[in-house]
């Protein structure tokens, strides 16, 4: 088993691995994305700043998040 371990990078890797994926039980799915968006998060901010975002309800917190 350790030697199963040291292949996929050791228990630091695994530690990570399973923050990441614990994390999102919660309905937090950001540290799932993140390695996704990373490299366009600059083009995403660009276009949250260039349109009018509005809200379909009630509910203003993505609204205010992007504030």
């Amino acid at each position: 088993m350790l030697k199963a371990l040291e292949q996929g990078g050791g228990l630091d890797a695994l530690a990570s691995a399973h923050e990441a994926v614990s994390a999102h039980h919660g309905n937090n799915y950001l540290p799932l994305l993140e390695q996704y968006y990373r490299s366009h998060r600059s083009a995403l901010f660009t276009l949250v700043d260039s349109i009018e975002l509005e809200s379909t309800n009630a509910d203003r917190s993505v609204l205010d998040a992007v504030e």
